[in-house]
Parts: C-alpha cells; sequence; structure tokens
C-alpha cells in the first residue's frame, strides 16, 4: 500500500506598518489618505508592506498647501505636489504642511479734481467715474498718474498730501 500526504504550510501574516499623520499648523487643512480624510490628527494608520498610499492635500481658508515631510519614503513625483504618494515600506510619521496666507499692507488714494470738471485723472489706467474717488493699492506698489483736462481748462499740476503718522 502506498501513502500519500498532502503538506501544507501557514501563510504567515503580510508586515503591516503604521504611518502616522500629522497637520501643522492644527487648523491649516486636511489629507485624504487613499480617499479617506482622517476625523482627527496625529491619526495612525495601519498599511500592509508594499501597499500604495495616495495623498491629496487640501488647505482651509486662509492656508495654501506648503508640502509634506516624511521620515523614511519618497513621495512621487516631490514633497510639494499636493496629489503625491508613496509604497509603504516601514513605519513612518507624515506631515502635511500649510502656510498661512498673509494678505498684504493696502492704502487708499482720495482722488480729487479741482475745480470740479476742469478734467480727470487717470490712475494706473483706472479714470474714476466720479469725484472724490476712492482706490486701493498694494503698499509698495507703483501708482501711475495721467491727467487729461476739460475744454476751457489747462492741467496745471497735481499735490500729494500725505495725512500725519500716528
Amino acid at each position: 500500500d502506498d501513502t500519500l500526504v498532502a503538506n501544507f504550510n501557514a501563510i504567515p501574516n503580510p508586515d503591516t506598518f503604521n504611518l502616522t499623520v500629522l497637520v501643522n499648523p492644527a487648523g491649516g487643512g486636511n489629507v485624504a489618505v487613499n480617499g479617506t480624510t482622517p476625523a482627527t490628527y496625529p491619526a495612525v494608520l495601519q498599511f500592509v508592506d508594499g501597499s500604495p498610499v495616495n495623498l491629496v492635500a487640501t488647505q482651509n481658508g486662509g492656508f495654501t498647501f506648503a508640502n509634506y515631510t516624511l521620515l523614511h519614503h519618497a513621495l512621487i513625483p516631490n514633497n510639494t505636489t499636493a496629489n503625491a504618494g508613496f509604497n509603504i515600506t516601514q513605519d513612518d510619521t507624515l506631515v502635511v504642511n500649510f502656510d498661512a496666507i498673509i494678505n498684504p499692507d493696502t492704502f487708499n488714494l482720495t482722488v480729487l479734481v479741482n475745480p470740479a470738471g476742469g478734467g480727470n485723472i487717470a490712475v494706473s489706467g483706472t479714470t474714476p467715474g466720479s469725484y472724490p474717488a476712492v482706490l486701493q493699492f498694494v503698499d509698495g506698489s507703483p501708482v501711475n498718474l495721467a491727467a487729461t483736462q476739460n475744454g476751457g481748462f489747462r492741467f496745471d499740476r497735481s499735490t500729494l498730501q500725505h495725512p500725519p503718522l500716528p
């Protein structure tokens, strides 16, 4: 008589790795990891060795996406692209960095024509429809002036008056 023995080996559980996800600063935005956005940060997500990890950063109002920081993996295409990814091969920490949007300082320029009806003044290409007109500019930006006289008037000069500084 013959004996047939079927031998089986237990399949080992695949290695799994943790990805700790943080957002900097808190409230700057979120990141979807494989389509799921963590409810809170830090979040610890678990992946099987070699799994693709796809990232999509979304900034909140008042912020812009800056970059990702990973300790042990390289992102494709790079760490400054909001849509990026990698294959996880060890535990790692992902920091999603956002920058606050700094609104530039602005100033108001009040434009007057004297006497009324004597002409118009274009300020950086914009001619107000009526005077006085208040125009807003970013601090440090150039302001160009072009005066146009009406019939019976001749352009004499322009003056700029600064209020006293506090």
